[in-house]
Order: structure tokens, then sequence, then C-alpha cells
């Protein structure tokens, strides 16, 4: 069954007497008309109206007039849908894998899952069927909010359970990818578990802090209140001890003194970065962004933490048996930071270098300038002077 074009309507209440048509739309309309490309397109092709009337976008409303516009669901879904930018990267009956953008929350991720899957249906029929409204999907792992990463999604509660236990069992493994500050050192890496860890546990920490590029805090063990912290996210005891991790890269940083680019897998958990940003700072190089941890890079403050999800291993729901592998290229802010970090470094090495030089050159510079001196009227640099004046 098709449908086609509807009218949408909305009255002006008090608190948007006064009002520029335009900015109404925005505020009121968001549902249809979900970025300003569609409000442009609506009034140019004359399917807003004002108590039933055609306006100028500038016109002033006031209270009681109705605002009426004109939409096509299909283009009104895929619009709301292309605002997200969300991604399909796999899909079978009920499950899906995304890939979301930066600044894209939970509740808008799942929702987008069969609001793609719609959009993609409707595109094949040609037409959008006549249904209720768009039931959000379950999101099986947690990301946070300002990354760029991968996300299951289930259609139903039932196969949530189901992939949580296919999660716990160690089925299921997320690629992650990192920036963290300090320089990691892959052989520690490999040998620290979270035996080693609880028996070090020293006094202080190596982090990053205001005044030094590499420093102690003291006061804030490693390991600190680790038990709780595993319990009240209901992780497995030895979760560090499911986390491999591989340097890809180390590079110069003029604010933080090292960088380091890691790829790490890890398993057991639904929250993989909350797991990995926790274990980065347990072995003292805090991922970039955790504010509470490290000192944020001049150019990255209060943007969140440089990690992203880009791979994700995990069996099929379909009955097939067979294993899904779903992976993307790590965000390039990554690596920019780096590299930007890098050519700060290298262009305050360059400027320390001649300013080096030139102190050199002054310092070595000729001294035998009597002739000169003597043509000037001043005394030669060799001439011991007293109060001022050639000695006697």
């Amino acid at each position: 069954m098709s449908r086609g074009p509807h009218v949408v309507e909305r009255t002006v209440g008090e608190q948007h007497a006064g009002a520029k048509l335009r900015n109404f739309l925005v505020q009121e309309f968001r549902d249809v008309l979900a970025i300003r490309a569609d409000i442009i397109a609506a009034l140019r092709q004359k399917h807003v109206l004002v108590n039933g009337k055609h306006t100028l976008d500038s016109h002033l409303l006031q209270t009681g007039d109705c605002v009426s516009v004109t939409v096509d669901p299909l283009q009104a879904l895929k619009s709301r849908v292309r605002a997200l930018d969300v991604e399909v990267r796999y899909s079978e009956p009920g499950v899906v894998v995304l890939l979301k953008a930066p600044g894209v929350s939970q509740p808008e991720v799942e929702w987008s899952a069969p609001a793609l899957l719609a959009v993609e249906k409707a595109i094949a029929a040609g037409y959008l069927e006549e249904c209720a409204e768009i039931q959000p999907w379950v999101c099986v792992n947690k990301v946070d909010k300002g990354a760029r990463s991968l996300i299951i999604l289930v259609d139903t509660e039932e196969k949530q359970r189901e992939m949580a236990h296919r999660v716990a069992a160690g089925q299921v493994l997320f690629q992650v990818c990192a920036v963290c500050h300090g320089s990691v050192d892959q052989r520690a890496v490999d040998k620290t578990t979270t035996q080693s860890l609880k028996q070090a546990a020293p006094d202080s920490v190596e982090v990053p802090q205001q005044n030094q590029a590499e420093a102690q805090i003291e006061n804030e063990p490693c390991m600190f209140e680790y038990d709780a912290w595993v319990m009240y996210n209901r992780f497995p005891a030895d979760i560090f001890d499911h986390i491999e991790t591989r340097v890809v890269k180390t590079t110069r940083s003029s604010t933080v003194g090292h960088l380091s680019l890691i790829e790490s897998t890890v398993s057991r958990t639904t929250h993989p970065s909350l797991v990995l940003r926790r274990y980065m700072y347990e072995i003292g190089t805090p991922v970039v962004g955790t504010q509470n941890h490290a000192r944020p890079l001049p150019n990255h403050r209060d943007k969140g933490a440089l990690l992203a999800i880009t791979g994700i291993t995990m069996p099929s729901l379909a009955g097939s048996g067979n294993s899904v592998s779903v992976s993307v290229e790590a965000p390039s802010k990554l690596l920019a930071v780096c590299e930007r970090e890098a050519k700060f470094y290298d262009q305050r090495k360059q400027k320390a270098q001649q300013e080096l030089e030139k102190y050199e050159e002054a310092r070595t510079a000729p001294t035998d300038c009597s002739e000169d001196s003597a043509a000037n009227g001043t005394p030669a640099a060799d001439v011991e002077l007293v109060d001022g004046m050639p000695a006697a």
C-alpha cells in the first residue's frame, strides 16, 4: 500500500510570537525537515503555508498562526537518516552492524537501524509502505558519543541476550584503535596481565601534567578500586587478560613528550572502549582525551577520547554457524593528531637549533676590532675598562 505526500501542521505558541518563519521551521519541524537544505527546498517548492497562504521565509509569525508543510514521507525519512550520518556495514535478519559518525548518540543509532532498512526497502519497492511508528532496535555494544565507531544492533531483546552470552563467552572480538600519551613499550604490554598490575600497584603512576611533559601524580595508586569498578560494570575479574595490544607507531610531541598509536583487540565485554581506556591508564599511558587522567593536547581540549571501534568479529545469528568480520579504516583524525604533534615538535626543535646556532656564532665572533674601535672613538673589546674608561 503506497503512502503519498501528506500535510504536517503546527500552531504558533506565545513563545514563538515574532519569530521568523525559517527559524520556526528549524525548531518545530525537525522531525520532517531534518536539515536546513530540506527547509530551503520546501520553501522554494512552495510546500510551506502560513494560514493557508504562501509567504516569505522572513515572515514574522503571530500567536495562533497555523504553519503547514507538505512532506513526502520517504524523502523525510531519507533526510532524517542522512542527517545522522550512519552507514550499514553488515546486515542479516534481525541484526545489523552500523558505522556511526562522531556526535551521534545511542538512542539515535537505535532508531536509525530500522529506519535505514525501511529506506532501503522503500527504494527497492519504489514507495514507502504504510506502517506504524518506527520502533528502535537494541544496541549490543556501547560506544562513546564522540567516537566514530562500529556498533551491533538487534531487533529484539531475546537476540540481545543471545549476543551478550556470546560476548561473555569470548566469541565476539572488538578491534579498537586509539592514541595514547607516552611511549607504549610493546614488550611491556605483552607481559602485562591483571595479576601483574595488582602485584605491582605502585603508589604513583606516570601521567602527563600541566607543567611537565611527563611527571608523576602522587596519591593516585595503580589499580585503585579496581574490584569495585569491575563489579559495577559487570566485567570479568580478569578483563585485562582479554586485551591484545599492538603499537602501530610512536611520535614525539612538544606538549606531552610522546604519543603512541595503538590497535587493540578486546573481548568478553560489551563496552570495549571503557575497558581499553582503563587498561591504558593503569599501565601509565592513558588515552588522549581522558581529561581526568592526562594533560589535554592544546588543539584537542574537551573533544572526547581519541579512540574508535574499527573492527568486529562475531558469529552469525542466522544459523549458518559462519563467523562474520566487519572492519573499517581508522579515523583520519587519529593519524592527523599524531602528524600534527610531530610537526609541532620538529618546528620547535628547529627553532631551538637556530637559536643555538645564533648564540654560538655570537659567542665565537672575532673580538679583535681595535682599529675600528679607534676610528670610532670607542675602546677595543680587549682593553680593560675602569668605571667605563680605559685603564691607564
